[in-house]
């Protein structure tokens, strides 16, 4: 799983399934386009230990609409995870061949904080915690909070 920033006010989250742990046979993958992205207030105190997790204790609110979805499955195993991944939506994949489509969201919410500090000043890379919500702005960390490191 990515994060791509793609503007100032867009970004995309990739997602990508392997069949081995090497991760050099890719069998589906599903991308969701953002826009209107606003990072807005700056959050404190929040909760820094969720489960066996750390977090930090301050977070910037940011909104943004999802606008487009895109997926395609490589080969059978693929295609069968992306139906099973897209539940009741009527959604037929074809192997190899990738499918888009527009979409209209109500606005979406989320904590973020990218962290410098903890990876030793971005020597190492950084980290991302990203906490969504599609129905109000979140105001805490929780145990479904995304992680993710972003190497040099």
């Amino acid at each position: 799983m990515n994060y791509a920033v793609t503007s100032s006010s867009t970004f995309a989250q990739r997602v990508k399934w392997y069949s081995d742990t090497s991760c050099s046979t890719e069998m589906a993958e599903y991308i969701t386009g953002n826009t209107d992205v606003a990072v807005g207030d700056g959050v404190t105190g929040l909760t820094t230990s969720v489960g066996s997790n750390t977090y930090s204790p301050a977070a910037n609110k940011v909104t943004y609409n999802k606008s487009c979805i895109g997926m395609k499955g490589s080969n059978a195993a693929g295609v069968t995870w992306l139906k099973t991944f897209m539940g009741s939506v009527a959604v037929n994949p074809v192997v190899g061949t990738s499918h888009s489509c527009s979409i209209t969201s109500s606005p979406r919410y989320a904590l973020m904080h990218l962290d410098n500090d903890t990876f030793g000043s971005g020597a190492f890379g950084m980290g991302l915690f990203w906490e969504e919500s599609s129905s109000a702005q979140p105001t805490d960390w929780e145990s479904t909070t995304d992680t993710l490191t972003f190497l040099p």
